[in-house]
């Protein structure tokens, strides 16, 4: 994979958006039955956020645009360059009727990870469901790749 090639090749927090009003920045409108969906994703996304602020880590930004892919939360962790990708699936049970994320989307959630790597960030990712009581589940698993190891350590 040939990252060196893509338009935007340098990274840093000033260079994109803040989430500091604490309102998503997600520019599309929701309508009719995919309101409901879309709210619950947003509910979904601030418990996945209160998580990981619980454990110490900072948000940094929501719905995040990379030139690879769109990530939910990122989190800043204690030391400057770690930084935590974040992707976030609302399920209303633990019975799983079809795959959590498409390979397309791992795949694309793991090339941004590759570019900020690329750029000098220490970076991990993880996949979290919120079920309807709240509770929020690290899936590890997801994203492990036996061929680059930094991924999740």
């Amino acid at each position: 994979m040939d990252l060196k090639n893509t338009k935007a090749t340098a990274v840093s927090f000033t260079a994109v958006a803040s989430v500091s009003s604490g309102q998503p920045s997600c520019t599309e409108e929701a309508s009719g039955a995919s309101k409901s969906s879309y709210l619950l994703g947003l509910a979904a996304e601030q418990r996945a956020e209160d998580y990981f602020q619980k454990k110490g880590l900072q948000l940094r930004y929501r719905r995040w645009k990379t030139p690879f892919a769109e990530v939910d939360l990122v989190f800043q962790g204690p030391r400057h360059q770690d930084l935590l990708l974040v992707e976030v699936k609302r399920r209303s049970n633990l019975i799983f009727q079809k795959p959590l994320l498409s390979q397309r989307q791992i795949r694309r959630l793991r090339r941004a990870a590759h570019w900020l790597i690329e750029a000098g960030w220490r970076v991990r990712l993880a996949f979290v469901l919120v079920l309807p009581d709240d509770s929020v589940i690290e899936i590890p698993e997801v994203f492990v790749d036996p061929s680059r190891s930094i991924m999740n350590p």
